[in-house]
C-alpha cells in the first residue's frame, strides 16, 4: 500500500499492480503460500492439480501482501482463493478448476509447451530490458539475500549507477528460465541494454579496468556525471565519488562510514546546480 495519495489515485494505481500481476506470467495462481510450501488445503490441491498438467505457472502469496489480497476479490468479483487466471483471464477458485479438469476443458485452456517457451522468451526479452541497466539477483537493492547480490548492488552504489534489480527468489520461472536465455547458469546477473554482462566476477574485473562505468548508458549514471560541475577523470583515473564538492582534507574520501555524508553532498551539489 502506500498513502498521502488521493483515493483514486490509490485505486487506479492498485488496479495497474494488479493487472501486471496477473499478466506476470501466462499462468497465474494467486493463493496461500508458494507452490513448494502451500499454506491450505485448497491451495495445496490446485498446486496439485496444475502440477498434473505439467504446466509452467506463477504464483502470487496473498499472505504476503493484504492489499493484493482483497483488491483481487473486488478486481475479479471473486471472493475466495485460490484464484486461477490464463493469458490475465479469471479461470475460477478451485471448484471451477476441478469441474474444468474432469470435462477436459482446463487442458484445452491451459498453454502448450512450444507456446509456453514462446511466451518465457518474450517475457525475459521484456524483463532484461525493462531499465537500461538490470541486476537480476537474490531479494532487492534495499535487502539483498545473499552476499554476492549484495557485494554487486555495492559496486553498481558506488559507480553512481541507475539500476533496477529482480527478485528471482519470487518468480521460479524466470530464475530458471533466465539460465538458458542468457547461457548463464548464476546469479546475480547483470544486463545493460538489454544485453548480458555477466555475473559477479565478470562486474569485478570490468570494475577494476574501468570498463564497468564505460559500458554503462549515460542516462544510467548519476551522481557526478549528472552534476556536471566536475570534469570528467582522465582515463586511468577513479572519479571522485562524492559528488561535486570535495570533502574536507582531514576526512578521508567516502569510507562507508561516510555514506550518509555522501548523499547529503550529492544532494546539496544537485540544489546548487538546478
Amino acid at each position: 500500500g502506500g498513502g498521502g495519495v488521493g483515493a483514486k489515485s490509490d485505486g487506479q494505481d492498485l488496479n495497474s499492480k494488479l493487472m501486471n500481476l496477473v499478466s506476470a506470467a501466462p499462468v497465474m495462481l494467486f493463493m496461500k503460500g508458494s507452490k513448494a510450501e502451500p499454506f491450505c488445503g485448497f491451495s495445496k490441491k490446485a498446486v496439485a492439480l496444475l502440477n498434473k498438467h505439467g504446466v509452467e505457472y506463477g504464483t502470487f502469496d496473498i499472505l504476503q501482501d493484504e492489499e493484493v489480497r482483497q483488491g483481487l476479490k473486488d478486481y475479479s468479483n471473486w471472493k475466495t482463493y485460490p484464484q486461477l487466471y490464463i493469458k490475465g483471464q479469471l479461470v475460477g477458485g478451485l471448484d471451477i478448476m476441478n469441474e474444468m479438469d474432469e470435462d477436459g476443458s482446463l487442458a484445452e485452456q491451459l498453454p502448450q509447451p512450444d507456446d509456453q517457451d514462446a511466451d518465457l522468451n518474450s517475457r525475459l526479452k521484456r524483463l532484461v530490458n525493462k531499465a537500461p541497466v538490470m541486476l537480476f539477483m537474490k531479494g532487492n537493492k534495499e535487502q539483498p539475500f545473499c552476499g554476492f547480490s549484495k557485494t554487486a548492488v555495492a559496486m553498481l552504489n558506488e559507480h553512481n549507477i541507475d539500476f533496477d534489480t529482480f527478485d528471482i527468489l519470487q518468480d521460479e520461472e524466470v530464475r530458471q528460465g533466465l539460465k538458458e536465455y542468457a547461457n548463464w547458469k548464476t546469479y546475480p546477473q547483470l544486463y545493460v541494454n538489454g544485453e548480458l554482462k555477466g555475473g559477479l566476477d565478470i562486474m569485478k574485473e570490468m570494475a577494476e579496468d574501468g570498463s564497468l562505468i564505460e559500458a554503462i548508458p549515460e542516462r544510467a549514471r548519476k551522481g557526478v556525471e549528472r552534476v556536471g560541475s566536475s570534469p570528467a577523470p582522465a582515463r586511468g583515473q577513479s572519479a571522485p565519488r562524492c559528488g561535486a564538492m570535495a570533502l574536507p582534507p582531514a576526512v578521508p574520501a567516502c569510507s562507508p562510514e561516510l555514506a550518509p555524508c555522501r548523499v547529503l553532498i550529492e544532494g546539496f551539489a544537485e540544489r546548487r546546480v538546478f
